[in-house]
């Protein structure tokens, strides 16, 4: 046995609890490093480089002539762009569900096959 590593071996005993949560806390220093700091501070560099490039986006931008009102794109996190890149479908209810309380069936699609109804009254 070596004294220098286990100095209490010959005294005490090894203290096996003692030498396993320190081996697990040298892996857990040494590993931590292998993501640097530096890359986390660059990826959110990036990330506020893009929710600058789309709020200053040209044509997401509304301006309505009358109120001389000009309304721009906004980001409400900084995790947006991440989200974004999950949408598959966006849906639009112009049928007056919500302002009117009806709710009208006009078409649906499968795939690429879109089934409209000729006849939209009540």
């Amino acid at each position: 046995m070596h004294d220098y590593l286990f100095p209490e071996v010959y005294t005490t005993g090894i203290d096996y609890e003692h030498y396993t949560a320190k081996s697990i806390l040298s892996f857990y220093l040494l590993f931590n490093g292998l993501i640097p700091l530096d890359l986390i501070i660059q990826f959110s560099m990036v990330k506020m480089f893009y929710i600058f490039m789309l709020e200053s986006d040209v044509e997401m931008t509304t301006f309505d002539p009358k109120t001389l009102d000009k309304k721009t794109c906004k980001a409400q996190n900084f995790n947006m762009l991440e989200e974004m890149s999950h949408i598959n479908h966006i849906f639009c209810d112009k049928t007056g569900t919500l302002t009117q309380n009806k709710l009208l069936f006009k078409a649906f699609a499968i795939g690429s096959s879109k089934f409209e109804l000729k006849d939209h009254s009540n």
